[in-house]
Formats: C-alpha cells, sequence, structure tokens
C-alpha cells in the first residue's frame, strides 16, 4: 500500500462520494451529447461542435496517467479533491459561457478533472479493500457507471426540455461539492512514501503532436469560409507533419523513459498491438454514435431533446445486454470467433446507420442501435481480457489503461474526423445548390451554421432541406 491511512478513516463515506464521483463522470458525457444541438442553435459555430467532446475527451485521457502519479507522490486526498476541484470550476465556467470558444475551453478545464475521478478512485478502492473485496466493489462501481451511462440521455433531453441546457453541466455543482466534502473530512492521510517522477516530456510531446492533428481536423471543412482550409493545403499538411513530428518524438521519449506513460516495449507482442488497434477504431464507433445520432434526429428528423436523447438508450441497453452475451460466448467459442462476431454486428450497424435519412421511423433507428450497440458490448470487454491475459501480472494495469487510453483517443480522432468530414460535404453541397429561391437569409448569406439554426427549418424550402 503506498498510502498511508489514518485509523479513523469511515470507508461507508468514502464509497458514497467515490459512487458521486463515477456517476457524474459518466452522466456527462451522454447528458451534453443530448444538449449540444439545443446548445448550436443558441451559440452558432457548428464547425466547434465535435470540439466539446473532443477537447474533454483529450483532456481526460492526458489527465489520467499525471493524476495516477501524482496520487502516488501528494496522496490520493489532495490530488482527488484537486481533481473534482477543477472538474467543477469546469462544469460551472460551461454553464456560464457565451460562445462556443469560451464552452471548449471549459470543457478542457472540465475534462482535465475528469481525468484525475476514474484512476484515483480506483486506487483509493485498492487502498481500503483487499483483492477479494476490490473486485467486488470494482464491479459495483461498474455497474452503477452503467447505469449512469443509460439514464444520462434521457436526463439531459429532460433538463433541456424543460429547463435550460446550462443545466446539463450545472447539475454536476451540488452533488460534486457534496461528494469533495465527504472524501476532505472521511479520508485523512498522514502522509506518502513513494516518489515518482513525471514523464512531462512525453506528457508535452503527446499533447503537441494530438493537437496540431486534432486542429487539422477542424480547420478542414471549416463552416467559414476565412478559416476554412483543403485537405491538400499547405497549412493542412504542416499540420500533419508538426503532429506525426511530436508523436515520433513522443514515441522516442517513452522508449528511453524510466517510467512512460505508456510501455512501448510490450506493442512487439502481436496481441497487445491487435487489441489497441481494435480498440482506437471502437473509440471511434461509439463516440460517433453517442455524438452524432441525437444530432441527426433533432436536425434532420426534427426531434426534440427528449426524443432524441432516449435515441441512444438501446445502443447503451444493448452494450450491456452484448457484455453478458460475449462473456457466455467465451465460454463456448474462441477469443478470435468472438471478436469476429462483435466487430462484424459493429460493421453491419454502422452500414445500416449511413442507410438513415429523413423518413426512417424511430423504431428502425432504435434497431440500427441495438445491433452496433450488441457488437460493441461483445467487442470492447473482451479487448480488456484479451490485453490481461497477454501481458504478465506486472503490466496488467498499464496494459489495461493502454486500451483504454487507444480507445478514448480514437473517439477524439473519429469525433473530429467526422465533423471535418460532414462540414465539407455540407459546404460542397451547397455549393452545387446555385442560385438559392428568394427567401429570407441573414447578410451572410446561406450557411452550415445558418441551416442548423431551429428557426431555419420554417424559411428554408423542403426541396433544399431534403437535400
Amino acid at each position: 500500500m503506498s498510502m498511508d491511512l489514518k485509523p479513523n478513516v469511515h470507508v461507508g463515506w468514502i464509497i458514497a462520494a467515490l459512487i458521486m464521483g463515477m456517476i457524474l463522470s459518466a452522466l456527462d458525457a451522454t447528458i451534453v451529447a443530448t444538449a449540444m444541438p439545443t446548445i448550436i442553435n443558441e451559440l452558432g459555430d457548428f464547425s466547434l461542435y465535435s470540439w466539446v467532446f473532443s477537447i474533454y475527451m483529450m483532456m481526460t485521457i492526458l489527465g489520467m496517467p499525471l493524476f495516477g502519479k501524482l496520487a502516488d507522490q501528494y496522496g490520493r486526498t489532495k490530488t482527488y479533491l484537486i481533481g473534482m476541484g477543477l472538474f467543477m470550476l469546469g462544469s460551472l465556467l460551461c454553464g456560464l459561457s457565451v460562445n462556443m470558444p469560451m464552452l471548449v475551453i471549459s470543457r478542457g478545464i472540465q475534462g482535465i478533472g475528469a481525468g484525475a475521478v476514474v484512476p484515483v478512485t480506483l486506487t483509493i478502492v485498492g487502498d481500503l479493500f483487499t483483492p477479494e473485496k476490490r473486485a467486488k466493489m470494482q464491479g459495483i462501481f461498474g455497474i452503477l457507471f452503467g447505469i449512469a451511462s443509460v439514464l444520462g440521455p434521457s436526463v439531459g433531453g429532460y433538463l433541456v426540455d424543460k429547463g435550460d441546457w446550462t443545466w446539463a453541466f450545472t447539475i454536476n455543482l451540488p452533488f460534486g461539492l457534496l461528494g469533495m466534502l465527504f472524501i476532505g473530512i472521511f479520508l485523512p492521510e498522514s502522509g506518502m512514501k513513494q516518489k515518482q517522477p513525471i514523464d512531462w516530456k512525453g506528457i508535452t510531446t503527446l499533447v503537441l503532436g494530438t493537437s496540431a492533428i486534432l486542429m487539422n481536423l477542424v480547420l478542414v471543412g471549416h463552416s467559414d469560409p476565412g478559416l476554412r482550409i483543403e485537405w491538400n493545403s499547405l497549412l493542412s499538411l504542416g499540420l500533419w507533419v508538426i503532429g506525426g513530428v511530436f508523436l515520433v518524438g513522443f514515441i522516442r521519449i517513452e522508449a528511453k523513459a524510466k517510467d512512460p506513460i505508456v510501455p512501448l516495449l510490450l506493442f512487439r507482442n502481436r496481441v497487445v498491438a491487435l487489441v489497441c488497434a481494435i480498440a482506437f477504431f471502437t473509440g471511434i464507433a461509439m463516440y460517433g454514435a453517442i455524438i452524432y445520432i441525437p444530432f441527426f434526429l433533432q436536425k434532420v428528423m426534427g426531434d426534440n431533446a427528449v426524443v432524441a436523447g432516449n435515441a441512444i438508450l438501446p445502443l447503451m441497453i444493448s452494450f450491456v445486454i452484448g457484455s453478458i452475451a460475449g462473456g457466455r460466448l467465451l465460454l463456448l467459442f474462441t477469443y478470435r470467433s468472438v471478436l469476429a462476431t462483435g466487430m462484424f454486428l459493429i460493421a453491419l450497424g454502422f452500414w445500416l446507420f449511413s442507410m438513415m435519412h429523413a423518413d426512417t421511423s424511430r423504431t428502425v433507428v432504435s434497431t440500427y442501435m441495438g445491433i452496433a450497440g450488441t457488437g460493441l458490448g461483445i467487442v470492447i470487454p473482451i479487448l480488456t481480457i484479451a490485453i490481461q491475459e497477454a501481458v504478465d501480472k506486472q503490466w496488467r494495469g498499464s496494459m489495461t489503461s493502454a486500451s483504454s487510453f487507444f480507445r478514448m483517443f480514437g473517439g477524439v480522432f473519429g469525433a473530429n474526423l467526422m465533423a471535418a468530414w460532414m462540414s465539407t460535404k455540407l459546404q460542397q453541397g451547397l455549393s452545387r445548390l446555385g442560385t438559392i429561391p428568394a427567401i429570407s437569409l441573414p447578410e451572410s448569406g446561406l450557411s452550415a451554421d445558418f441551416l442548423l439554426q431551429r428557426q431555419a427549418s420554417g424559411t428554408l424550402p423542403p426541396e433544399l432541406m431534403d437535400y
């Protein structure tokens, strides 16, 4: 145990606080996904839509290894309180945002704090319980995390329709502050014994490399012609090169680091390399569905926030069913065959998504979500089991984190890639329309931002909206 706990630790109150923190982190993604179309209506600037998600996930990814080391150096309590404090500050600033750039920056702050919640929570559980009880507690946390994820879309839709979109962020404040109070009072620490160096060079190069690539994806197909760049432009190519150089530097630094963020040596294992590659693409699929299906339902099919939010429920419920089914199938079949089945269902679900249009029924959409969710539920847990079995026990924690890292980075990359592709296709469509019928347009002309505003649907001709 790397943490010295004072004898008057109140385990029940500590667990209650940790559960609140985990539930907040689970609710946040799906609540915000449901609220985002409404936020775009008020704040505009559709080009930054995906950044609200990607900056949160990117900062969470980068915060996880950093806060894990800080917890060893300075204590679980201090690190958790700092992380949750940043999460609360980011939530408050999100609710106060008056434009999209402010919202994106605030989500970044929120994401940094969220990067402390999961790893420090699991570390505290590891300090408090024996291995046998630890597995049981982590199972309870997993169930609660799943329930919160399922309820998130409905909660988000209700808050947006019955209240205000700012509630999607400010709802975190009372529960987060209460959790911080419990941890501060009931989890005293007497001191730390272990000191570990923080791989600042690795963290810096990773941030710069991923930021350059993500910035390129945002600028490509930007809704503002003054900011939009082409895929083959000098600036776009330059950002790709800059991102690649920093990521290569990150790999070289990690190869020599005494305590690297990701132990690169283990990637010589083919199972490890394959699992991380699959995790990357499942991240693209999972976060792509969570982010853009509600957007499609509200902007194309005309649903309100509650209906659009509830559309994610089949994905979440089928994910749980798929996870249970995948575990049972492993008792009868090989890893490879079960994994292939799950990946086939994911591919089928997303091919069906590509066939959706304005007249697609909600039942059909729910069916498509169920197919994709079942595949994701089968694949993701099996990836974790496979990578843990492929390495020695001493590396299981690092490799489990690496799998999660690649899945979340896939979500970040995919969200921005999809946004760039969608914005580019929309601008190309507008340019091919030629003369626009005599309708009331803003002084700036017909743009992606205008088309995505709620009031635009009543002023544009049907053939234009169908296009």
